[in-house]
């Protein structure tokens, strides 16, 4: 008879295989897009293209300067926002950058923020979160701030410069899992 811990084993190992292979598709996904140079295809003369017109995914902005964490963030949000499009951004610089560029291209805003506190220090965090908060057309953005910090000084200070909540973050995969599962408030309002 298998033991408890045995069976957790085996779903952590499973749990890990899937993110190799996700990873994997990913990174090749990438490449595809960024690095391949693949010869483009003319479309003869007199024979249509067809064109399906996408609709938007919905966006969720994640400000994180570790890849490591991205990875993980990505694949949790990815597991409760099956839809969504992830958007990394890992210098505080460009973020405002981002979003400005959104309202000029007329591509939609993202749906939800997450701001990693320390980008690297506590106030490069909040300096993006007041600049989010300070700006009409993006305050109203849920934005959250994730952070491995649980000093109260710390939360205190994100919820007083407008953070929509505070998350700290996990140790474990199944933890983002269970803390990305209470974002979904923020997500359909």
């Amino acid at each position: 008879m298998a033991s408890e811990n045995d069976s957790n084993t085996d779903e952590d190992q499973t749990t890990l295989q899937n993110f190799e292979s996700w990873l994997a598709l990913y990174r090749s996904r990438v490449y595809e897009t960024y690095l391949s140079r693949a010869p483009t295809v003319s479309q003869p003369e007199g024979q249509e293209v067809n064109r399906q017109v996408k609709t938007p995914r919905p966006t969720i902005l994640v400000i994180e300067d570790n890849a490591d964490e991205w990875f993980l963030i990505r694949w949790a949000l990815l597991q409760h926002f099956p839809i969504s499009q992830v958007i990394w951004i890992s210098e505080p610089t460009r973020v405002m950058h981002y979003l400005n560029k959104c309202v000029q291209r007329e591509i939609d805003l993202p749906r939800l923020i997450l701001v990693d506190l320390y980008l690297p220090t506590a106030q490069s965090g909040l300096n993006v979160l007041q600049k989010i908060k300070r700006h009409a057309a993006y305050r109203t953005i849920p934005t959250i701030i994730i952070s491995s910090s649980n000093n109260p000084d710390d939360i205190e200070s994100a919820l007083t410069h407008s953070s929509n909540s505070y998350i700290i973050k996990p140790f474990t995969y199944d933890e983002w899992r269970e803390r990305f599962s209470m974002l979904r408030p923020y997500w359909t309002e």
